[in-house]
């Protein structure tokens, strides 16, 4: 659309990828690449806490789920609904160092922004304008930045798990 001064597209799963990055490239070869990075602590917990509420976890201790990684990632002690490719391997997804390394082998510096999550939180205009430079858009004079997308806390797993699957087999027959 030539209204928007620019485009993009987010997700938290890009920087994990392995071929991410290139289809991008293959897209677009002058992309620009805006990462954010978190404490991989924080990262870990939230990745958890999501888990949780997409029924692809069933333990609520994430000090256990995190014991359960490895025997997980052979295909033991899987959440009995758990679909994901690579069954909840919260350590490996929180590889922030080794994502951004291969995301620097692939692209020049000057194409990559980060900005530290916590940077956000405490000054999110500051944040906002840095993207806006880094993109070479004009600042402009918003002061509001809202929360978006709130962390989720789910009360009950088994409810959860039913009103997602409901969900899917309604998208699954077109309802």
């Amino acid at each position: 659309n030539k209204n928007h001064l620019a485009v993009g597209d987010a997700t938290t799963n890009y920087l994990r990828s392995d071929v991410a990055v290139s289809n991008i490239l293959g897209f677009n070869k002058n992309s620009l690449f805006i990462v954010m990075v978190r404490n991989p602590v924080d990262v870990a917990y939230a990745l958890h806490s999501q888990a949780i509420y997409e029924g692809l976890e069933n333990t609520l201790d994430f000090e256990k789920a995190w014991r359960l990684q490895d025997a997980r990632c052979t295909g033991r002690s899987l959440p009995l609904l758990c679909r994901a490719p690579k069954p909840l391997p919260y350590g490996q997804l929180c590889l922030l160092g080794k994502q951004l390394d291969r995301l620097y082998r692939a692209v020049t510096r000057y194409r990559v922004l980060v900005i530290v999550f916590d940077d956000l939180v405490v000054d999110p205009k500051n944040a906002y304008e840095q993207v806006l430079r880094f993109l070479g858009i004009a600042l402009d004079e918003r002061t509001d930045f809202p929360q978006i997308n709130p962390n989720k806390i789910v009360r009950s797993p088994p409810i959860q798990r039913l009103v997602l699957t409901i969900d899917e087999v309604k998208r699954a027959i077109g309802f």
